[in-house]
């Protein structure tokens, strides 16, 4: 009896043990469980992908990956660490190269790697091209797939006319180039015999045929009588007689885009040329302002230094692009030449930052990305004080500015002087002081 018992206690004795240890068990799953609990409702960050194609090497293009990726990789930083921007999501990125294999912008790369990118990541908006003939194909692949293209290059007018609606430009665009053209020309009643000189070497991205481009929709809009004058200076010699003899016979406003030095040798061959130099006005077009690099924008070193310091003296007025005197974050990677290249790279971070500030104000539901036309409509038609951009208008241009200057002898003026002290066809004096449209 006493066995049993003792039998009893230990079954007891056994039982509890039992019971102890499961509750121990049961109480440390409890716990694991109450914390799963609490966790449950601080919402996972989720990743917002972005795709980014521009030229991973040729830092001739104002838009390669060298200049513009510090700026992306700075904003992104900005927007990651902002709590109150993109609550609960994270930006992250995904690069491909739009380059063929010799380095050039490729028309037939980008759209490819532009598929790659959408299916294999299912990005929320693209970041780039920057060529114009790599942005209008893979334009038109985003407005298919109704995602946001944001670039600060693809200068053409052609993007503009409503056939991609997805894409936002906050860099300069050409069509702003050809309205500062026109208020050039409304000011002093040029409307005929006005031409626009370019060097087309009709490869590549073609920079002065569509800066002319944007020259000529605008002008024509009010029937200014238009000329054109086109050569390669690619292909050596350039021909100078023959330019000089469509000055002659067409032209008495020129507007001119090439390198600044075919422009130099245009200007001396046309100064030892027996015409009215007081008749003729040359408006040189210097995209990212490399002549300003230069306070004696003549001067090469060599014999023709002193003519070429007279041919300047000729009416020569100076368009560019407007460079802020700003802080640049030091947008692009150091020891690249070419910080006039820098509005591009500030182009492309306030493109990012205004992305961000748009995707904000959307009610962002959970797994999934917004429609990118309600994504881009709300870029536009905006006021957005960043590094380069100030304004987007309805139609999803940056308004970014031009200024003009005169180079006389050398020397950057604040107004502008006329040979023969009175402006081609009109008597009425001009001071440019900062202008821009």
């Amino acid at each position: 009896m006493s066995c049993c018992r003792a039998c009893s206690a230990g079954s007891v004795l056994l039982v509890l043990l039992v019971l102890l240890d499961l509750w121990g068990v049961s109480g440390h799953l409890g716990h694991h469980h109450r914390r799963h609990a609490r966790g449950h409702h601080e919402r996972p960050q989720q990743n917002i992908t972005l795709a980014v194609i521009l030229p991973e090497t040729n830092t001739a293009y104002p838009w390669a990956w060298p200049r513009i990726g510090p700026a992306l990789q700075r904003a992104i930083l900005k927007i990651n660490s902002d709590p109150n921007l993109l609550p609960n999501h994270h930006l992250t990125y995904v690069f491909k190269n739009s380059e063929n294999p010799s380095g050039i912008c490729s028309e037939s790369v980008a759209p490819l790697v532009a598929v790659d990118l959408e299916f294999a990541y299912k990005p929320w908006a693209f970041i780039g091209p920057g060529c114009s003939y790599t942005a209008s194909p893979v334009g038109l692949f985003t407005t298919h797939w109704d995602v946001p293209l944001i670039t600060a290059g693809a200068p053409a007018v052609a993007f503009l006319d409503g056939i991609y609606p997805t894409i936002t430009n906050t860099g300069p665009t050409h069509k702003k180039l050809g309205r500062f053209a026109l208020r050039i020309c409304e000011h002093f009643g040029w409307r005929e015999y006005v031409t626009l000189m370019f060097s087309d070497n009709k490869e590549d991205d073609r920079p002065c045929y569509f800066a002319m481009e944007g020259l000529y929709t605008e002008l024509k809009s009010i029937n200014i009588s238009l000329q054109d004058s086109v050569f390669e200076e690619n292909k050596p010699p350039i021909n100078y007689s023959q330019i000089l003899a469509d000055i002659q016979s067409i032209g008495r406003v020129m507007f001119v885009c090439c390198s600044p030095d075919v422009f130099r040798r245009l200007m001396i061959e046309f100064w030892n040329a027996d015409l009215p130099h007081e008749q003729y006005v040359f408006l040189f077009i210097d995209l990212f302002a490399d002549s300003l690099r230069s306070r004696q924008p003549w001067a090469r070193g060599d014999q023709d230094d002193a003519i070429a310091k007279e041919a300047f003296q000729v009416q020569n007025l100076q368009v560019f692009r407007s460079r802020r005197e700003v802080d640049l974050l030091q947008l692009q990677r150091a020891g690249l030449s070419g910080e006039e290249m820098n509005i591009i790279a500030g182009g492309f971070y306030d493109g990012l930052m205004l992305y961000a500030h748009a995707l904000n104000e959307t009610a962002l539901a959970a797994g999934t990305r917004p429609p990118g036309k309600l994504i881009s409509e709300k870029m536009w038609n905006r006021t957005f004080h960043g590094q380069c951009t100030d304004k987007l208008s309805h139609v999803s241009e940056c308004l970014s500015p031009f200024t003009i200057q005169e180079q006389q002898g050398g020397v950057h003026l604040n107004s502008v002087w006329w040979l023969g002290w009175r402006p081609l066809e009109t008597a009425a004096p001009l001071a440019f002081v900062g202008v821009s449209s």
